[in-house]
């Protein structure tokens, strides 16, 4: 199996089969706020199928960037949930032993000065 990009407008090709992509920049915090109808904010997900162990944050807690919010446990391996910048817990969405799926939604975050 190989792949090569054919042009440089997006397509790439898979097994001479082409597919066209198209790489979109990732919106800034006042888009981010525009779509979402509120303040921007941040969603922590679960990075592979795992099991929670513990949940250390509850709606409404202020929290700091890198702060450990969850702890998610897969095949015997401990892997921190932790705030990507400072703000405010706005949903937490796992409970304590809950079985998640690679790319659920955990815990939701207003984030601090956007």
């Amino acid at each position: 199996m190989g792949w090569y990009r054919d042009r440089n407008d997006g397509e790439v090709v898979v097994e001479s089969v082409g597919h066209h992509i198209q790489l979109v920049p990732p919106l800034t915090p006042d888009a981010a706020a525009a779509f979402g109808g509120g303040a921007a904010g941040a969603t922590l997900v679960a990075p592979m199928p795992s099991t929670s162990v513990k949940v250390n944050a509850r709606e409404g807690d202020a929290v700091q960037a890198h702060q450990t919010l969850a702890v998610l446990e897969a095949v015997k391996t401990e892997q921190a949930v932790q705030a990507s910048s400072a703000g405010r817990v706005r949903r937490v969405l796992v409970k304590q032993d809950q079985q998640v799926s690679g790319g659920e939604a955990l815990i939701e975050l207003d984030v601090e000065g956007k």
